[in-house]
């Protein structure tokens, strides 16, 4: 008998020793076991880093994080995915299919972001490990929809999406952090010894060239012209001549960066019956930034390009004279090209005149004493045919006869006065700024420097003188020429006791193939002071039926608004 007792004992005993040695083999020999139990029981939550702030040139806020409530859920603890996506939903407001979907994925899984207060109550009623609230990042304008096209915004993720968002995004977004979390066999957050959190590194704040008084004056301005003109589009770009610095930036019809999908009641209408592509494709339309991808013909605005070409190469001074009859006869085959005023013609005048009159005739023959050569020069010298380089996605080229050769006598006379060229807003404002500066082509410059989560600057911004285009003394001439345009023909726009220099553009566009006189988009270009300028305005109106160039009227509207705004001093001299 205790031969036998003795005998289960051993068999006992060895097959608890072989155990123990399989456990040790498992879990210290064998560690993977161990990893794979221990990494099957835990998952990442990301932790995002906080966005930099988008500034004004002098730290006003444009743009900036703000702590949102943000939903997720863990689908591995879910059991059953079909009614937890339709309580969710619910709950949310979400479709349904789209919930479903995404309880495919692993971890913890996105759901929402930016919950109410309804729907954070009612999410934490649940109290379930399935599904839980964090409190992250979101992104806030305080300005809604001004300057939205410049400024752009951001997706659910929080990457930017377009406008200075998107091409800034890297430097904006920073970098993510980690969380590892546990939890138990029955699917429970529970308190790990190898908890871990990797912080997160905040991006950077930009500060940009844009003085938020004068976008809000462009913006104010801008929606009043917008909403009693009734264009079809409507564009203002304000810049520092001086550097390239853009001052402002707005355009029409908008959106609010805070709600990107939002459509105004004027759009909405239009709306409702397109599909689905259909709608995405307005909505890339409407974020997409006119001021720096639209294409027009910039009509007699490309005058003072003709005309600086011709002073800066001698072909003609104030001494020379031409004359207008209303056409221009001896072009090839039965093309009518003509004065604008061609029932009542200019006549015998000098360059100052042909400027003030914005004569068609008279310019073809300064395109001509200029040659075809010189003028495609100049026209690649003040920037037509590339971009500009500004900090923005989604700019153009404009399109432009790709060599000399395409320049026959019909299109040198066109190209005089602006026509047979397409160019962008930022190009045309770009190559006026070199007119009057001293000749320097400059990129155009939107952020100058970027500054860390302790307010430090990381990177300065340069400002890019591109090249030289024109002399000085040329420069100073039209400075003089495009303030006689305003003193002698625009009244207008004239501002008692301030000097102001301008030039208009009105452009009959292509319907269906061919020049249509009831469809116009008009541009004026202004510069103040104008024997000086720090301010360069392009106004442009697409299709606005007013008969006069109505960004005349905007114009001095938004010109009266910034002198007093930046307290320029009048010219005139009052008495004691």
């Amino acid at each position: 008998m205790r031969k036998r007792v003795m005998t289960v004992f051993c068999v006992a005993s060895l097959l608890t020793l072989a155990l123990i040695v399989r456990l040790i083999d498992l879990q210290v020999l064998n560690s993977q076991y161990k990893i794979y139990a221990v990494e099957n029981s835990r998952y990442a939550v990301k932790i995002p880093a906080s966005r930099g702030s988008i500034l004004d040139t002098k730290g006003k806020v444009l743009a900036q994080s703000v702590k949102i409530n943000v939903c997720y859920m863990v689908p591995e603890n879910i059991q059953d995915h079909k009614a937890a996506a339709k309580q969710f939903a619910q709950i949310l407001s979400l479709d349904e299919i789209d919930v479903q979907k995404k309880m495919e994925q692993k971890g913890a899984v996105l759901l929402k972001k930016d919950l109410t207060k309804e729907e954070t109550k009612e999410i934490e009623k649940l109290d379930s490990s399935d599904v839980f609230i964090k409190i992250e990042n979101g992104r806030y304008y305080p300005n809604e929809d001004l300057a939205a096209h410049l400024l752009g915004f951001t997706n659910i993720d929080n990457e930017g999406s377009y406008g200075l968002e998107l091409s800034y995004d890297k430097i904006l977004s920073g970098v993510p952090g980690k969380e590892m979390l546990s939890r138990s066999i029955s699917g429970e957050r529970v308190s790990y010894k190898d908890e871990m959190v990797f912080s997160e590194t905040p991006g950077e704040t930009i500060v940009t060239t844009i003085d938020l008084g004068i976008q809000e004056i462009l913006y104010q301005r801008g929606k009043e012209a917008f909403e009693s003109m009734n264009p079809k589009e409507l564009i203002l770009v304000a810049m520092n001549p001086n550097n390239g610095d853009i001052l402002g930036m707005q355009a029409f019809p908008n959106f609010n960066s805070n709600h990107p999908r939002d459509i105004a009641a004027k759009q909405s209408d239009q709306t409702k019956k397109l599909s689905e592509d259909e709608l995405l494709q307005e909505y890339f339309k409407l974020w997409n930034n006119p001021c720096i991808s639209n294409m027009y013909e910039p009509g007699s605005v490309f005058k003072l390009i003709t005309l600086s070409a011709a002073l800066e190469e001698n072909t003609t001074d104030d001494s020379h004279v031409y004359y207008c009859d209303g056409f221009v006869h001896d072009l090839p085959g039965e093309f009518d090209v003509r004065c604008w005023s061609w029932n009542n013609p200019h006549g015998t005048q000098d360059i100052s005149h042909a400027l003030t009159n914005s004569c068609n005739p008279a310019f073809v023959q300064i395109a001509r004493e200029l040659g075809k050569e010189k003028l495609y020069e100049y026209i690649i010298g003040f920037g037509f045919g590339e971009l500009t380089g500004i900090e923005l996605p989604g700019e153009t080229y404009g399109e432009m006869p790709k060599s000399i050769d395409e320049i026959r006598p019909l299109e040198l006379a066109t190209l005089s006065f602006g026509h047979g060229i397409a160019t962008t807003p930022i190009q045309t404002i770009s190559a006026v700024s070199a007119v009057v500066n001293g000749g320097k082509l400059y990129r155009p410059r939107i952020v100058k420097e970027t500054l860390n989560s302790r307010g430090e600057v990381v990177q300065k911004i340069p400002i890019v003188e591109k090249r030289q285009v024109i002399s000085e003394n040329t420069s100073t001439k039209m400075r003089n020429y495009m303030q006689r345009v305003i003193d002698d023909g625009i009244g207008i726009v004239q501002i008692p006791g301030y000097n102001i220099g301008g030039k208009t553009g009105t452009t009959v566009k292509l319907v269906d193939g061919k020049y249509d006189d009831e469809y116009r988009l008009h541009s004026f270009v202004s510069t103040f002071p104008a024997d000086k300028p720090d301010i360069v305005l392009l106004a442009m109106m697409d299709e606005s039926f007013q008969g006069l160039n109505p960004n005349l009227t905007l114009t001095k509207w938004i010109l009266s608004d910034i002198i007093s705004y930046k307290k320029y001093e009048s010219k005139v001299q009052t008495g004691e």
